[in-house]
């Protein structure tokens, strides 16, 4: 589905563009950010092409890595991200050479074998078909060079627990009901081809099938949390991002939103009968949890701890030759 590429240009859009932003301020330890760097083999004066890149999150992330007398090419399908990109990579891309192209992930503007490293994070996720774009990526890539896919299992993500003070003492049955709705939305969006959001888990083996070796990976090693007085850097953001996202929406953001839901709904093998209903419970709960959660920023009573490991890093090599 071509027009799946152009939708997720909406995430550049008001407050979804600030959140994302944000919340890659966060993404990684710095202190693992250097550990990736090392097992990458990056170093200066390298070539490195990051694919789906936004606004160049991952160039100025390794830049020290790689970047004096170094090469950074950034691809997205969007002409004015890649033109704000530019503007803002002339504040991190010094003693090196930063440049942005606007190009399908599917055919990557970059000739064959030219660049050292190849990486991408949460592209992946969004594809119809993700086998392309890796095998797109390794097309780019010398050979002996490395294909970096930073990539999130969120199935994972929404069901695991972890802990917080909004919903500690929620009904079992509630609790199975938004994990088992969420379950069906993610298989709905996958058979919709807008992608799949369990497909950090699915790297290794597609790098495999793809031609690569060498394959390793990491787990993201941070823990989320939020403890009053919520002061440190990380939590203020957190907190402002909940407190943005809490204004009431218009009946017609309601409806839209009502749509798009039942469309993943019966694609993900919900059952029509049921869906106002199940509709109705979810939001109600959605309600009632945001509510609460505002009422504890506020009285400085939100407690909540979850971990990171649903994020991955997986690496493959280019071989050398055909025959490796």
């Amino acid at each position: 589905m071509e027009q799946n590429l152009t939708v997720k240009n909406k995430w550049a859009e008001k407050d979804h563009k600030w959140q994302i932003i944000e919340e890659r301020k966060y993404m990684w330890n710095q202190s693992q950010i250097d550990r990736l760097a090392s097992v990458m083999g990056l170093s200066p004066g390298m070539t490195v092409a990051d694919i789906g890149c936004g606004l160049g999150y991952l160039g100025w992330t390794y830049w020290k890595h790689f970047g004096k007398h170094g090469t950074y090419i950034g691809v997205d399908c969007s002409d004015s991200l890649m033109s704000e990109a530019r503007e803002i990579s002339v504040e991190w891309s010094t003693s090196g050479n930063a440049n942005f192209i606007t190009g399908n992930c599917y055919d990557i503007p970059i000739d064959d074998g030219s660049v050292d490293l190849t990486m991408c994070q949460t592209l992946l996720m969004h594809l119809e078909f993700p086998e392309k774009a890796i095998r797109e990526m390794i097309r780019i890539t010398k050979p002996g060079g490395i294909v970096v896919c930073k990539e999130l299992d969120s199935i994972s993500r929404y069901l695991r627990l972890g802990f917080s003070s909004v919903n500690e003492d929620a009904n079992i049955d509630d609790i199975i009901f938004q994990r088992r709705m969420k379950l069906i939305w993610i298989h709905g969006r996958k058979m919709l081809g807008f992608g799949d959001y369990g497909i950090g888990a699915r790297v290794p083996k597609m790098m495999q099938e793809a031609g690569l070796k060498e394959i390793s990976g990491f787990c993201r090693d941070k823990l989320e949390f939020l403890v009053p007085p919520y002061d440190e850097p990380e939590q203020k953001s957190r907190i402002e991002i909940i407190e943005r996202f809490a204004g009431e929406s218009t009946e017609e953001e309601k409806q839209e939103s009502k749509e798009n839901y039942k469309k993943y709904y019966l694609a993900g093998s919900g059952d029509p009968i049921s869906f106002e209903k199940d509709y109705s419970r979810l939001t109600e709960l959605f309600r009632t949890e945001q509510e609460n959660r505002l009422k504890q920023i506020t009285d400085d009573t939100l407690f909540s701890c979850s971990g990171g490991s649903n994020f991955f890093c997986i690496f493959g090599r280019k071989p050398c030759f055909k025959n490796n």
